[in-house]
């Protein structure tokens, strides 16, 4: 009688399932031996349970620092003596003038302050009356 349309043949399937497997199997052994072959990437460094203050701790290893040995690490030292070059002759900016600062009345707590004239406005009110509501 034969197979019904449509179906597989069991044992095919179990051998190419079972072959996956190996290769994956294969695979996840290759990897690991890899790994094994560089130790030192490895390491999990992990803090000590204990934190009590009996417990000594050792300062981490010196790392070389490859800044030093770069060209660029005097580079800062050229620029500022370009700099110095270059603003050699020039002169500050000129600023603006002091300001004359004006005696005024507070109109409500009537106090004087000394306040910009910029800031006069007409009836003037102190900062201490605008921030309490003039309650002094």
């Amino acid at each position: 009688m034969g197979r019904p349309k449509g179906a597989k043949n069991k044992t095919s399937s179990k051998t190419t399932g079972v072959s996956k497997l190996i290769k994956l199997v294969e695979q996840l052994v290759d990897r690991m031996d890899r790994l094994e072959a560089r130790p030192e990437q490895n390491v999990v460094r992990t803090m000590p349970l204990s934190t009590s203050s009996n417990t000594q701790t050792t300062a981490p290893a010196k790392r070389e620092n490859h800044f030093e040995s770069m060209p660029e690490f005097d580079s800062c030292k050229d620029d500022s003596i370009l700099d110095r070059k270059l603003w050699a002759n020039r002169q500050p900016s000129p600023r603006r003038e002091s300001v004359r600062m004006e005696d005024l009345i507070c109109t409500k707590c009537l106090r004087t302050k000394r306040v910009n004239p910029q800031y006069e406005p007409n009836p003037f009110v102190c900062n201490d009356c605008l921030t309490t509501g003039g309650q002094r």
